[in-house]
């Protein structure tokens, strides 16, 4: 009980939202019905008060508001090439962001790697891939390169790539692959879906789902959202492997969160949270 308090009425009072929090006369009657205090399985929604979900199937229909044209057109980044995922290096030692099952904490390691004419290769670096967080918003052509270990199972390559324009708090764009062709296939068809989430496997788009909303969002109804949402994460994990614990997007969309120690990267580059700046690959 003390739980569902903190999530509950302590958190309206906290930030003065005097409509929600508490099932009571002048309130606006938002709440659910679970079956039980243990495993808290959802039976039914109301919404002001309306009954809307029952054992996880709308009873309301939904509706489809028209949006404008600025709200479902957002992916506006600067012209990118192949030559953009290229990542000359100096070193032999370098920087990464190192993932944790289940965990949105990440490590900053270092790691050792092998280079190709000075330059950071996946081919030659198993289980290491290349991240690029592009701006979309304003076409500024900001655009920063790292390192990613633990997104893949210990040794494999991807062959392929991973996109997303869902990236807290700045949500540009986010894609993780092992090779620059594909991953630059995957930013163009998040142009093409004007957001969403995107994987490529050796040139070919093999899931997508559209989300041209803000780039955040879908207009079409929660239940073939939630579908498409499945047949995604399904489709990348039959594609590559993915390390345990890791989730195909949603991993990528915190790893350009630069508030959650240790090690995250924006648009601007390589953030080492602890020490609240910027920082280099190169160690």
């Amino acid at each position: 009980m003390t739980v569902i308090q903190m999530a509950t009425i302590n958190t309206a009072r906290h930030y003065r939202l005097e409509q929600i929090g508490a099932i009571e006369a002048g309130r606006r009657a938002d709440f659910a019905i679970v079956d039980n205090l243990k495993d808290f399985n959802v039976r039914d929604v109301f919404l002001k008060g309306i009954h809307v979900a029952h054992d996880g199937q709308l009873v309301q229909e939904s509706t489809h508001p028209s949006l404008p044209d600025h709200i479902t057109h957002t992916v506006n980044h600067a012209p990118i090439a192949v030559d953009d995922f290229k990542m000359p290096v100096t070193s032999d030692t370098l920087r990464a962001i190192g993932l944790l099952p289940d965990e949105l904490l990440t490590e900053s390691l270092t790691v050792n790697v092998q280079t190709t004419e000075g330059r950071f290769e996946c081919k030659d670096n198993p289980g290491l891939l290349k991240i690029a967080v592009i701006e979309r918003h304003h076409a500024s052509g900001s655009m920063a390169l790292g390192i990613v270990k633990g997104y893949l199972k210990e040794g494999a390559y991807m062959q392929g790539a991973v996109a997303t324009t869902v990236a807290h708090d700045s949500h540009n764009i986010v894609v993780i692959g092992d090779n620059d062709h594909d991953m630059l296939k995957a930013v163009e068809m998040l142009k093409v879906l004007q957001g969403g989430q995107c994987a490529v496997k050796e040139g070919a788009v093999v899931a997508t789902l559209a989300l041209p909303v803000a780039g955040l969002m879908s207009n079409k109804d929660a239940e073939s959202v939630r579908r498409e949402q499945h047949d995604f994460e399904k489709s990348v994990h039959e594609h590559f492997d993915i390390a345990e614990g890791s989730n195909a997007a949603m991993t990528l969309s915190f790893l350009a969160l630069p508030v959650i120690p240790h090690l995250k990267i924006t648009d601007r580059g390589l953030f080492d949270v602890d020490k609240f700046a910027f920082t280099t690959i190169e160690t």
